[in-house]
């Protein structure tokens, strides 16, 4: 995380050196983006708040659901010290990957008229097109939220763990598909963003921390 947040605040911001699309960027772009100003800002809105809102709810699934209401808070250190280690990564490949590869963001070619602040030449944000941040931490906040709650009965077991996973995977493809048609994002951007997201939710858990017998959730003694 340290690496991370270093390669984001500590390293000059990138160039645009990488435009355009590949692949079929243009091809969804043409098709997909949202060309109204005011739907544009709604949409990007609402992808902020899914972003913080599944980091948020990452939260209180890991501390709060175990420690307050399973009284283990063994658990629920075990259970946040993961998804550290699941945002440390997306931290430190995200920032890594946008301090290497400066990609214009696709709304650059409607400029000026998106936001001032956006269309600054001398923006932070300008060129930090690859790949997705959004998609790939509400991926990763989605893929822990699935591993979490396959491995322990969280909310009882059943279909209530099992509407967990789905509603935040739901919310990671919304994400996705929000920062593609706000151009935020290329398609391809948000791809890749999303399949880096999913591994250190749903692989590292797996293979460093529950490759064991599932366990329930009994209440510390005091």
């Amino acid at each position: 995380l340290a690496g991370g947040f270093y390669l984001r605040s500590g390293v000059r911001s990138p160039g645009g050196d990488w435009q355009g699309g590949i692949l079929f960027d243009d091809w969804v772009r043409d098709r997909a983006a949202v060309e109204n100003v005011d739907n544009r800002r709604t949409m990007v809105t609402t992808t902020d708040a899914l972003y913080f809102g599944s980091m948020g709810y990452r939260l209180i699934d890991s501390v709060f659901v175990p420690g307050v209401a399973w009284e283990n808070w063994d658990t629920a250190l075990q259970m946040s010290m993961i998804d550290l280690e699941a945002f440390g990564f997306v931290a430190l490949t995200l920032w890594g990957t946008q301090a290497l590869f400066g990609r214009e963001r696709p709304y650059v070619r409607h400029c000026p008229g998106f936001t001032e602040e956006s269309c600054d030449p001398d923006s932070p944000e300008r060129n930090r097109s690859f790949y997705a941040g959004h998609p790939a931490i509400a991926m990763t906040s989605a893929a822990l939220t699935c591993s979490h709650h396959a491995h322990l009965p969280l909310y009882g077991g059943g279909a209530a763990d099992a509407l967990a996973c789905g509603v935040m995977l739901g919310a990671a493809a919304f994400t996705g598909f929000g920062r593609v048609v706000t151009e935020m994002h290329y398609a391809s951007d948000t791809v890749i963003g999303m399949g880096v997201g999913a591994f250190p939710g749903f692989a590292l858990p797996e293979l460093l921390h529950y490759s064991r017998p599932k366990r329930s959730l009994p209440k510390t003694s005091t």
